[in-house]
């Protein structure tokens, strides 16, 4: 099979309507769905982990480079799935 005979092509319109959530919006999201949240050392190894490719793949998080040559600025977004997992690991 000749995968060049295949284009990928990716929009940014698709990305985004898969992972709509600025790191602000995740967190305005979580403030109202769980109003005792706490923005602490616990939630940000919660959410580094759920940020992690290797474990996660890009199920939760999707990293988006400004220049993908030298891939130094970087952007992320989240799918609105990372907010249920978050909630259940940190018990809220």
């Amino acid at each position: 099979m000749n995968l060049e005979q295949y284009p990928l092509t990716v929009s940014e319109e698709g990305i985004l309507r898969k992972y709509p959530l600025t790191f602000d919006d995740l967190k305005d999201k979580l403030k109202k769905k769980y109003p005792n949240i706490s923005f602490n050392r616990e939630f940000c190894k919660v959410k580094k982990e759920l940020e992690d490719p290797v474990k996660h793949g890009e199920k939760y998080c999707k990293v988006r480079y400004l220049n993908s040559k030298t891939k130094k600025s970087r952007q992320k977004f989240y799918n609105t799935e990372i907010i249920k997992e978050i909630g259940k690991r940190l018990r809220l």
